[in-house]
């Protein structure tokens, strides 16, 4: 594998991390915009157990949107991610990559490709330099979609209670 098919990987590992948030953010307009609608159907009784529950609701798809909103605001410090030790660090899976130095990642490269290091070009470098920070960032998406879903998740567990307590209020 060479170091162009390392960065188109990682490039595609962040463009699949965009276009997670892209979506929650979509859902997570669809559930907000769903709540408000439910709220303001005529009949429908405004107690305060719902208020509550549907505040909550919405609260959680907000703080799910602002998280995958900053997503798209990546940090590029370029300082390799060292919080453990990598055992046996795979070259393409884009976390370990991240948390790799530039030479770190140049020295596993050309062992595991048998590549003389003699051989290195400029270009090399510069690669295996964008490869790092690409890596970061998309690792940095993934922990932060991570985070935005449990909210998305906790904002549709939240939407049952509303509707069920809508169904309640009818009855």
């Amino acid at each position: 594998m060479q170091l162009k098919d390392i960065l188109s990987n990682a490039h595609d590992q962040l463009r699949f991390a965009e276009t997670k948030h892209a979506s929650n953010l979509a859902f997570n307009g669809v559930l907000i915009f769903g709540f408000i609608r439910l709220l303001l159907l005529p009949g429908t009784e405004t107690s305060t157990s719902i208020l509550l529950v549907t505040t909550l609701a919405i609260l959680c798809c907000g703080y799910s949107s602002v998280t995958s909103i900053r997503s798209f605001f990546p940090n590029t410090d370029n300082t390799p991610k060292k919080n453990q030790t990598i055992q046996g660090p795979n070259l393409v899976y884009f976390d370990h990559l991240g948390r790799l130095s530039e030479d770190e990642f140049l020295r596993l490269y050309y062992q595991k490709s048998n590549i003389c290091e003699k051989e290195m070009l400029e270009i090399d470098k510069d690669m295996a330099n964008q490869i790092i920070v690409i890596s970061q960032i998309a690792s940095n998406k993934f922990r932060l979609f991570s985070e935005a879903v449990i909210f998305t998740i906790s904002a549709t567990l939240l939407g049952s209670v509303f509707l069920v307590l809508i169904i309640a209020s009818r009855a």
